[in-house]
């Protein structure tokens, strides 16, 4: 069965055509061109996809979705190692740092601070002034110095060294490395999942499979992939260093904030009016709004004022009405007998009231 060269053309171009199979044979290397240039294009084509797709990316794990499904498990405890070497790297560079600025100004940390062994001297020489005991001092505060100043060599000679390690775990070539075992592990295991049947048609036309071999957009994802391993590495790199740069920012705010507290705190302790008077000021104001006199714990109701309407204010009582008397009333009976037992049925049951003897001729009965 023969095509034109036309035809070849356009069935490659749609679709991994019968040639196609047979020749798209994608090299192990990660810049290598195939004999096909069809393989090759779309292969470009998923690189350029991929690439951007990293490119927008904000976290580890939006980096690790990018992965292609098939390398996406395998790859995704590797690639947060990598985000845990870059962490770890950064935090030594940011210590490094400090340590740079702060010995260059001579201010060495606390934990760092070397302590002159005690060495027991008589009162006598030690006060002397002699040429000797001076001589002594001199000689203790120069050793005191040379020990701090080895000491603050070493320690920036070993985070330099911790640094470099660090640096060159987290470089490119060995990043890569380590990804590229996962993804040729990867696709050694799957690579027999990846076969399509060549179909070709003998002059019966019977169609029938001539032979098996592995999908070129496989292929074609193996070898973009590969190709943007090294991307995937700086991208992690690149959002590990801004956390870092963010959070020193952070701190640094921290450190000027708490500055200023202690400035305003300082100025907060300068001698002022009392917080009694400034309470008692407040509510005096408030008082005096409510037409309210203050007088010591209490306030007393002012006067009204001569606009208010005079029907609101107390009413005199009339001269001609006579004052009630506090003597209790004519007509109430006097107390008796008859009227006892009276206001007893009234009081209901209960305890019996004692009878009084008005005449004081006995005792009471119950």
């Amino acid at each position: 069965m023969t095509f034109s060269s036309n035809s070849m053309s356009f069935a490659r171009a749609l679709s991994p055509s019968l040639d196609a199979l047979t020749q798209a044979v994608v090299a192990n290397t990660v810049s290598g061109k195939t004999n096909d240039a069809t393989t090759d294009l779309f292969r470009d084509e998923l690189v350029t996809v991929l690439m951007k797709k990293i490119a927008e990316c904000r976290s580890v794990d939006n980096v690790i979705d990018c992965v292609y499904q098939d390398y996406r498990l395998a790859l995704r405890e590797p690639l947060l190692n990598i985000a845990s070497w870059c962490d770890k790297k950064h935090s030594v560079k940011t210590s490094y740092d400090r340590l740079v600025t702060t010995l260059t100004a001579n201010d060495v940390p606390n934990r760092l601070r070397v302590k002159a062994p005690e060495f027991q001297l008589t009162k006598e020489f030690s006060e002397s002034g002699s040429a000797d005991a001076l001589a002594a001092k001199q000689a203790f505060e120069s050793a005191t110095k040379t020990f701090q100043s080895s000491i603050n060599d070493t320690v920036l000679a070993t985070k330099k060294a911790e640094l470099a390690f660090w640096g060159e775990k987290c470089g490119t070539d060995s990043m890569y490395e380590a990804l590229t075992k996962v993804t040729t592990e990867v696709w050694n295991d799957r690579k027999r999942g990846y076969r399509m049947p060549v179909i070709v048609r003998d002059d019966n036309g019977t169609n029938r499979i001539d032979r098996w071999e592995v999908s070129p957009q496989k292929k074609s994802e193996r070898d973009a992939l590969s190709v943007c391993l090294p991307l995937i590495c700086n991208q992690i790199d690149n959002i590990v260093e801004i956390r870092h740069r963010a959070l020193n920012k952070k701190i640094e705010k921290k450190r000027d904030t708490a500055a200023k507290a202690d400035v305003e705190m300082a100025d907060a302790t300068k001698p002022g009016p009392s917080i009694q008077s400034l309470i008692d000021k407040g509510l005096n104001a408030r008082l005096k709004k409510l037409n309210l006199v203050p007088a010591g714990k209490k306030a007393l109701i002012t006067q009204t004022s001569s606009g208010q309407n005079s029907s609101k204010a107390p009413q005199p009582k009339a001269s001609g009405s006579k004052p009630k008397s506090s003597n209790p009333s004519s007509n109430s009976k006097p107390a008796t007998k008859a009227n006892t037992k009276v206001d007893n049925k009234k009081k209901g049951k209960g305890k019996a009231p004692v009878k009084v003897d008005h005449k004081g001729k006995g005792k009471a009965k119950a």
